[in-house]
């Protein structure tokens, strides 16, 4: 079975510019592959075998072009890439040397590494008990299926999950069978995918579909959201792709990269070889993202999209079940989208002593101090009302209108106050 089916290494590709037409690496073959190699490669592996004809017409023209006996091995290189590519459209395609004892193009280990925790890297629970989980990578599942079921057990009590997959660039699809798996009952069959691909001239199909056991808590009607980006890709597409159409998840963030072929490489001549597209992933429903990407359900720029999506599911638990603690939670989540402007000048003036308490005006803005040398930041929610860094179990609102008669309240999730009067007013130093 090819290592595609394993790795789904498609996002290689993003790499292929700089490491794949490196001058090392292309140092010793001597005029090129040659065309028969090449049209044998394609029609034995590429996923659309009845385009291969056209296809080589391009290569043999990019090869009898002007100066092809003058070039070097980089430049017969990226002229082939670009004739594959040109012909099909699809930037999967590369052509370049290895050295036979230079390091390998395609790189695996990052991908098995306990050094990079797997591409986990975050498992938390954000304000009103939202889990959030972040990956970078789909690992190799038996190196990484530890590391994943942890990160899945520490948010399984959630009341909605988020799925950061916003700088992931794809590798292992069956992690993501196994991550999608916790989302779904086992009460009935559901396909998550559904692939074919081409190897040594046979088409051989499969998919994946929700597994029958999993370590953990199965949480099939907890909301998810699935955040993306420009650079999500490959496996990970394939994940919020295929959620997105079970209708499964929401998809937030900004359109994905459309990486939807898995590929593979395969020698020519000396050290040539030719990476090739030999598979098509398919969602549950048959479409296909390749070149196109996957379309959020809530278009917003990559860098807000946490903050948006956490806000976003809130609301929509509220919605089905009014909450005072989310009520309380989202008054301080708003604010962090659209901040309140406030003025320095108040701000001055606010600073001060106040029973026990003390508020700082600093460059940031205010900070909080009691018991003589506890410090802790505040956030504007509005014009008077402050979050303080690190609880949510209380907030402090400024009460009054002028410097003389200013008070400190500090206010409780459950409603309740305290107001602490301040005790320098008359020291105009402050």
């Amino acid at each position: 079975m090819p290592s595609f089916l394993r790795a789904m290494l498609a996002f290689l590709c993003l790499l292929q510019a700089s490491a794949l037409m490196a001058p090392a690496l292309l140092a010793n073959a001597a005029s090129g592959p040659s065309v028969q190699a090449i049209e044998k490669a394609l029609r034995d592996n590429y996923v659309f075998p009845s385009r291969v004809p056209d296809i080589v017409q391009s290569v043999s023209d990019a090869m009898a072009g002007p100066g092809w006996s003058d070039m070097t091995d980089a430049q017969r290189a990226n002229r082939l890439t670009d004739a594959l590519v040109d012909a099909t459209g699809d930037h999967h395609f590369v052509v370049g040397v290895q050295e036979e004892t230079g390091p390998s193009p395609v790189e695996f280990s990052s991908l098995e590494d306990p050094a990079s925790n797997y591409g986990f890297n975050e498992a938390r629970l954000l304000d009103g008990n939202i889990g959030y989980v972040r990956f970078d990578n789909f690992s190799e599942p038996d190196a990484a299926f530890a590391t994943a079921s942890a990160a899945l057990k520490f948010v399984e009590n959630a009341e909605g999950l988020i799925i950061d997959l916003r700088y992931n660039n794809g590798g292992y699809n069956a992690l993501g069978q196994f991550i999608a798996s916790h989302l779904f009952t086992n009460e009935e069959d559901r396909l998550i995918t559904s692939y074919y691909y081409n190897e040594g001239g046979k088409r051989i199909e499969s998919g994946h579909w929700v597994l029958a056991g999993v370590p953990g808590r199965r949480r099939p009607d907890m909301p998810v959201h699935v955040l993306t980006s420009s650079v999500t890709f490959s496996a990970a597409e394939w994940l919020a792709h295929s959620l997105q159409k079970m209708e499964r998840a929401k998809v937030v963030g900004t359109q994905t990269a459309g990486g939807g072929h898995a590929i593979e490489r395969f020698p020519l001549e000396d050290s040539w070889f030719i990476q090739v597209p030999i598979g098509e992933i398919r969602g549950p429903t048959g479409e296909e993202f390749e070149g196109i990407g996957v379309t959020p359900d809530l278009a917003v720029p990559s860098r807000h999209a946490l903050k948006i999506s956490h806000l976003a599911m809130l609301e929509e638990l509220n919605a089905l079940e009014p909450s005072a603690r989310r009520d309380w939670v989202l008054a301080g989540l708003r604010p962090a989208i659209a901040p309140p402007e406030l003025s320095q000048a108040w701000l001055a003036d606010v600073a001060g002593q106040y029973e026990g308490r003390e508020l700082i005006h600093e460059d940031e803005g205010l900070t909080y101090k009691w018991a003589g040398r506890f410090v802790l930041g505040l956030r504007p929610l509005s014009q008077r009302l402050f979050a303080v860094e690190g609880t949510e179990d209380f907030r402090l609102e400024i009460v009054g209108d002028t410097r003389s008669d200013f008070a400190l309240a500090r206010i409780f999730a459950d409603g309740t106050r305290q107001v602490f009067k301040r005790v320098d007013a008359s020291d105009e130093s402050n």
